[in-house]
């Protein structure tokens, strides 16, 4: 039976295709592309899961390297059993002595009545009046195999916020990178303003010529505001996926996660430039700079 996704358009799919499609437009694609900006999570990739903070490690158990291969190739081995959910039965049908004594308790499972003398276009149009206010329920508690639920906290998120933040983050790392190069220097145009204007966060009306200076300047500052407000957002929303968590931003006390070993090993593959979050070292970002360098 395929599983059930909770997060899903359609909840369940017959084929992969289709499943790894619709994941695609989910939030559970910007929350493999958000782990993936992890550099603590990338070392414990290296570390083949391996840290003093179990809660930490755990989630390696369960997402594994998100760092090799595409989103597609990711989700078919890990995203299904990460995210998917076997439920039967799924569907509406006749309650036998047998199904109420399996499910009858659960919450997910409705008992109706029904007055087998009506007509079916009375009993539909009862059901559907029935079902007016009806929204669905959660039928996870806890997994049957024992393993641990993830699930995208989505009420009331807007995707925008979290994509603009994705993208702000990855762009001032991009900055950073050739900043360490010494191809733009702390007064280039290449800054939160810049940043801004590539994700369109003021209207374009706004930015043309002709207007007076004060009002440029309080433009330039509310562009630099907004930039700062999404980068420490994603900031806070990578610290938080670390933990099994997403989309959340509250503040989490990071307890030590490596040896004296580990840590110096790590400093030093990143000083030989061996961690580039792949998020950001893409066309998508590389792109928007003037620089033909070897990254």
């Amino acid at each position: 039976m395929p599983a059930y996704f909770r997060n899903l358009s359609r909840n369940q799919y017959a084929h992969l295709s289709l499943e790894i499609a619709a994941a695609k437009r989910s939030l559970y694609f910007w929350w493999w592309k958000f782990l993936r900006l992890s550099e603590d999570y990338w070392w414990l990739c290296q570390q083949n899961g391996t840290s003093q903070d179990k809660s930490f490690s755990e989630i390696y158990d369960y997402f594994d390297d998100v760092f090799v291969g595409s989103f597609d190739e990711w989700w078919q081995f890990y995203g299904t059993r990460i995210f998917g959910n076997t439920l039967s039965p799924n569907e509406v049908q006749w309650m036998t002595p047998k199904l109420l004594e399996l499910y009858g308790k659960e919450k997910w499972v409705g008992a109706v009545f029904i007055p087998m003398f009506r007509t079916k276009k009375d009993l539909v149009r009862q059901f559907s009046k029935l079902l007016n206010d009806h929204y669905p329920v959660s039928p996870f508690t806890e997994r049957e195999d024992g393993e641990r639920e993830f699930l995208v906290n989505s009420r009331g998120i807007r995707r925008a916020p979290i994509e603009n933040a994705h993208r702000a983050y990855c762009l001032q790392k991009a900055i950073n990178f050739y900043r360490g190069k010494n191809l733009i220097s702390q007064s280039d145009k290449y800054n939160q303003f810049w940043i801004g204007k590539h994700l369109k966060l003021t209207p374009q009306r706004n930015l043309k010529h002709g207007r007076s200076t004060t009002d440029i300047a309080a433009d330039r500052l509310t562009m630099r505001v907004k930039v700062n407000r999404y980068i420490s957002r994603a900031q806070s929303i990578i610290t938080n996926v670390e933990y099994g968590a997403f989309p959340q931003v509250k503040k989490i006390d990071v307890p030590k996660r490596w040896s004296s070993k580990q840590l110096k090993e790590k400093m030093q593959a990143i000083q030989d430039g061996a961690w580039k979050s792949p998020e950001v070292f893409c066309d998508e970002v590389m792109q928007k700079f003037p620089f033909d360098i070897s990254i």
